[in-house]
């Protein structure tokens, strides 16, 4: 009886170890996919500290998703964004809406607000609001403009002798090259500056870059002996 049992217990080993060797080779391993991406903490990943995180949008073996890809590439989105236009320290500019003439101007960065040269000016009511009427030269053997614009305000500018001035503040067009603005500009007699236009950074913000050591970068240059305003020696701004 004994040795019945025996047989019968080393028989169902057996089959047994048969049976589980036949289950292995029908069904090969299937790997699951991790908790944890590859590189996170405390999955003893070998990628350096610095590396950038994979994509945990979707499995390991398949592409990352459009998110993480901009994640990837933050300078991507600022190309064509802001871009500068080099200038030079002294340019030509026109006025659209003024005329045909050209203005010499000297770019400055050092000034907030555009100045142009005016002979006089003076303000007066249309409607209940505020105007103003001023002539403005537009270059030798040409007749001045007299032009009457809207008052943007009044501003006080120390003069060289120190003395606070009044000067009319108005909005014009204008056009550099392919650039063109509406602007503030005030309005002052500049003759005794060689050049009858400023440019300020009322103009050149997020636009132009200048070239201190260049002229007429966005323009063309001028005639020889027309450059500036007739007359005396003047102050170069």
């Amino acid at each position: 009886m004994r040795s019945s049992v025996l047989v019968f217990l080393v028989s169902c080993t057996v089959l047994l170890q048969a049976g589980c060797v036949s289950g292995v080779a029908s069904y090969p391993a299937i790997p699951l996919q991790p908790s944890h991406p590859a590189g996170a903490p405390g999955q003893g990943s070998s990628a350096p500290a610095d590396a950038a995180a994979p994509c945990t949008h979707v499995p390991a073996d398949s592409k990352p998703c459009a998110a993480c890809l901009c994640a990837a590439s933050p300078g991507d989105s600022s190309k064509g964004a802001g871009e500068k236009v080099t200038g030079g320290a002294v340019e030509r500019v026109s006025f659209p809406d003024l005329g045909d003439f050209v203005l010499e101007a000297r770019v400055d960065t050092g000034a907030q607000t555009s100045s142009l040269h005016v002979t006089s000016w003076k303000p007066f009511e249309r409607d209940g609001a505020r105007w103003v009427s001023f002539v403005l030269p537009v270059g030798a053997g040409k007749k001045p403009l007299r032009l009457e614009r809207p008052l943007s305000r009044i501003v006080r500018i120390k003069g060289r002798d120190e003395s606070n001035r009044r000067r009319p503040v108005v909005q014009l067009k204008i056009r550099l090259g392919k650039i063109e603005r509406t602007i503030e500009f005030t309005l002052a007699d500049r003759g005794d500056f060689e050049f009858p236009a400023l440019l300020g950074r009322n103009f050149l913000l997020d636009t132009v870059v200048v070239d201190v050591g260049r002229r007429f970068v966005l323009s063309a240059p001028p005639a020889t002996g027309t450059s500036g305003l007739a007359g005396k020696s003047r102050s170069s701004s």
